[in-house]
């Protein structure tokens, strides 16, 4: 009782074990996308006192990928906010480097499960990386209280990906009777072992919760009641939009990745033009980068609507970045595999 009372008085330590890049900048300082940065800055506050520092340990982000991304990254200052960043592998290395360095990265997770009194973690989607669901474990045979987060139902994605053309058969087959097995004994150790589970759906609580009392479905907490658009304005708005004759302003934002569909999108702006004989009647933004990036802006020129997407770059969550989400019409997430598009939620 003696120990809990002075670990209370100095403050608890929350540890969060996600597949999250960060750079370190030097001393106590290092960079890591600026929303997520915004996010743990909330939890912070949410919790003190009771909770006095909050540590992300994730992939370590390459030198490449920090000159890329710099744009939308945020500094953290681990000495004023008490926000601190453990690297528990370099992101892009090797499987069989990664494998070498397997029990250097084990250590490193359990002198910080030893000395956290909360770990949030969960499986691993990516099972060459098993560092979560290691987190997971290590945590529940030391005792300590433990929350597991899925967020996506990932159980029809080799389906999906396999239909899209994206997968191979052969890769389809291995996700599906070997990988997907793997992910669901994962989810069946953490739901026997962690304090807390939430799972986002509720086809995932009752496959996995059985009726457990510490298995809960959990939507999306991304925003908060006051700014959830009141029924009347969002009435107007779409009043405005149907007697308009200016073209539909749609916005996605996020990753530009095969699996977010947004060829598809641009598909349907050229039919949409060529069923009509006029102009695109929508204007398409994306907002983000990726690996399709080019591809996309390819699609677009050979369809012969260059001019009705726009393509910005990632932006810095903000003033700014709301303000253009608000002035677009709708949001649209035409996504090949499952996924939790913020875009639809926000």
């Amino acid at each position: 009782m003696r120990a809990d009372s002075d670990a209370l008085k100095r403050g608890l330590h929350y540890v969060l074990v996600l597949p999250v890049q960060a750079y370190p900048l030097g001393h106590q300082r290092f960079a890591v996308e600026s929303a997520f940065a915004d996010h743990l800055r909330l939890m912070l506050n949410m919790h003190r006192p009771r909770f006095s520092r909050i540590t992300l340990a994730g992939p370590i982000m390459s030198n490449a990928t920090y000159r890329e991304r710099s744009a939308y990254l945020a500094e953290v200052d681990s000495s004023r906010e008490s926000i601190h960043f453990v690297g528990t592998y370099e992101a892009g290395t090797s499987n069989g480097t990664f494998l070498r360095d397997l029990p250097k990265v084990t250590r490193t997770l359990r002198s910080l499960v030893r000395d956290a009194d909360l770990v949030q973690t969960g499986i691993n989607q990516d099972l060459k990386r098993p560092v979560e669901f290691r987190a997971a474990m290590l945590a529940s045979r030391l005792g300590k209280k433990t929350i597991s987060v899925t967020d996506i139902d990932n159980r029809e994605s080799a389906r999906m990906l396999y239909n899209s053309g994206k997968w191979s058969r052969r890769a389809y087959l291995a996700n599906r009777f070997v990988y997907d097995p793997i992910r669901a004994w994962q989810q069946r150790q953490v739901v026997d072992k962690c304090s807390l589970v939430l799972l986002k759906g509720q086809q995932l609580v009752d496959d996995y919760g059985q009726g457990a009392s510490h298995v809960k479905f959990f939507q999306n907490t991304a925003y908060t009641a006051d700014q959830v658009i009141a029924g009347e304005e969002l009435a107007r708005r779409c009043e405005d939009v149907a007697s308009s004759t200016a073209p539909l302003k749609l916005t996605h934002f996020g990753r530009l990745e095969f699996y977010k569909g947004m060829h598809h999108a641009i598909e349907a702006l050229a039919l949409a033009r060529e069923a009509e004989g006029a102009p695109p009647l929508a204007q398409l933004t994306l907002i983000g980068m990726g690996s399709e990036e080019s591809s996309l802006r390819q699609l677009a020129s050979r369809l012969g609507v260059s001019h009705a997407v726009e393509f910005r770059p990632a932006m810095s969550y903000g003033d700014e970045f709301l303000n253009l989400v608000r002035s677009q019409d709708m949001l649209i997430a035409p996504s090949l595999a499952p996924d939790t598009p913020r875009s639809a939620w926000d």
